[in-house]
Order: C-alpha cells, then structure tokens, then sequence
C-alpha cells in the first residue's frame, strides 16, 4: 500500500560531521528551565551543562523560543557543555533561567529538530562525494566507530527511519568533514 505525499510538504538538509568519531545529533534539540542569556558576552548558558548532549554545533543556526526576551534565530561560534557563544553582532538581552526554553537547530526551510508528523519516514542519505563510512544510531555512544550498535552507510547510500523527532537519530563519521543529507516529509 502506498500513500499519495505532497511535494510541497518535502523537505530536505544536511548535516556535517566537523570531527571524525565526534558522533552528533542529526538535529540539536533542547528543552529546559536551567538556560539562561548573557548580553556582554553572547552567551546561552545551560547550567545543567547538557547542550553539546543536545547535539548543538559550531556554525549551527539555533532558534529560541519560550524566552521572555530572546527569541530568535542566532548562529553559532563556539559550543561547550555549559555554554553557547553567539557570533559577533548577535544581541541578547540578560535573562536568567526560569522559564521552560526551547532550542531547536534550524534548517534551511524550518527548525528540524521539530517533531515529525506521525507515520513519516526521514531518509539518512550519505553524501555522494563521502570517502568514508557513516554511522547511524540512537545514541552518542553507539554511533562511536568502535560500536556494533549503529548502521552504517558508505557514499550514496541511504536508509530511512521512522522517527518523531530528527534529534531522536545520531551521526558519526570515519572521515572529519563529512556528512549526510536528510530528507523527510513536513
């Protein structure tokens, strides 16, 4: 049985793997009360120190949303545990942890690490230009290389997974600078 999709509602992205065996989220996905916003020095911090677990990325895009005064698209310089450091020109306004934020890495169309419509399959697609093996699992730990708790892809192949969410999928590469693109219904 086949269901009728509308092309409208296709998207696609990509995703890059900066460092080999550096396994990361397809998608950086938080929510939390412990995030709070630094003026003077670009700065979401996360007291919990979970957001390189949240899949957040240099050179990612990031919107923010729940925040009394910080929503908004920023980009990304540097990532720690602890700390997001926005790009210069980036304006925050002090804010202190309370309410319940959401960061969700941005997309080109749309914030992908929002949910997936229900019955919806993501397609995982290496990169044709790949020299390497890519390798897909539900965890940090099992996308390491060293794991047998993750598939792997070499260039051009694919796999499609059904998911709810796009930061529920981790990525890890053989090779420092390469990647996947995801393609998925909206």
């Amino acid at each position: 049985m086949s269901r009728m999709i509308n092309p409208g509602s296709i998207r696609a992205t990509q995703k890059t793997v900066t460092t080999a065996d550096v396994p990361t989220k397809l998608s950086g996905h938080m929510v939390a009360s412990t995030i709070s916003f630094t003026a003077a020095s670009r700065k979401i911090s996360d007291s919990a120190s979970k957001l390189l677990n949240a899949g957040f990325r240099a050179g990612d895009t990031i919107t923010v949303s729940g925040s009394t005064s910080n929503d908004g698209i920023y980009k990304i310089l540097t990532v720690a545990a602890a700390e997001i450091v926005l790009v210069t020109g980036s304006v925050l306004t002090n804010e202190l942890a309370s309410a319940t934020i959401t960061l969700n890495e941005t997309g080109e169309f749309e914030p992908i690490g929002y949910p997936i419509p229900d019955g919806s399959k993501v397609t995982v697609q290496a990169k044709k230009a790949n020299t390497g093996t890519i390798y897909i699992a539900n965890s940090s730990d099992n996308a390491l290389t060293t794991s047998t708790n993750n598939f792997s892809l070499t260039a051009n192949e694919s796999v499609e997974i059904q998911v709810s969410n796009l930061s529920a999928i981790w990525i890890n590469a053989s090779v420092s600078g390469e990647g996947v693109q995801i393609i998925y219904e909206n």
